[in-house]
């Protein structure tokens, strides 16, 4: 029971690593220094952000985008790792031969991975941005979202595996680096 807790407890921390990462990089650097003049010299005010697929495509190209792009080439590289999982000593492997993931592989287990929080914005900017709408319920969407995320949490610490439901139907896995 104690290597299937550590284990459990490397894992989560090296996706909080890796989350805090891209947030730092995205928002930080990317946001504030380059997307927040680009908008200004383009002249997309805050009306622009009032209509929920101008929000959500800028989220997919801003947010979502350079997020996917760290996990797919972090997993997919010679290191087989992200910096998060690197630093827990993780790396990710095709369940049987034991090697390298594909960007294939790696596509689809960070689109299943990401799948709640892709929810989660779909709720929160269409049909309209909940923060523009004083009325709004909160929306499916992101209770989905947030389901699906504890889901997968619980699948993980309930299996004998320890796997997550994308690595089981991928066939990937998450081993200690040797």
């Amino acid at each position: 029971m104690p290597g299937k807790i550590n284990y459990v407890i490397k894992r989560s921390l090296a996706y909080t690593m890796d989350v805090t990462i891209v947030y730092l990089f995205v928002m930080l650097c990317l946001q504030l220094f380059v997307l927040v003049p680009l908008r200004n010299y383009f002249g997309i005010t805050e009306d622009w952000f009032r209509v929920g697929w101008n929000v959500q495509m800028y989220v997919w190209l801003t947010i979502s985008l350079p997020t996917w792009l760290y996990f797919i080439c972090s997993e997919t590289s010679k290191y087989k790792t992200t910096i998060g999982k690197r630093i827990m000593g993780l790396k990710v492997l095709n369940a049987i031969p034991n090697s390298q993931i594909s960007v294939l592989t790696g596509l689809k287990r960070t689109a299943l991975k990401l799948l709640p929080w892709e929810l989660i914005h779909i709720g929160l900017n269409l049909p309209e941005p909940i923060w523009f709408n004083e009325h709004a319920a909160f929306p499916i969407a992101t209770l989905i979202g947030i389901i699906l995320f504890i889901g997968y949490v619980l699948y993980m610490i309930l299996t004998v595996t320890l796997e997550t439901p994308y690595d089981r139907l991928l066939r990937t896995r998450v081993v200690s680096q040797k």
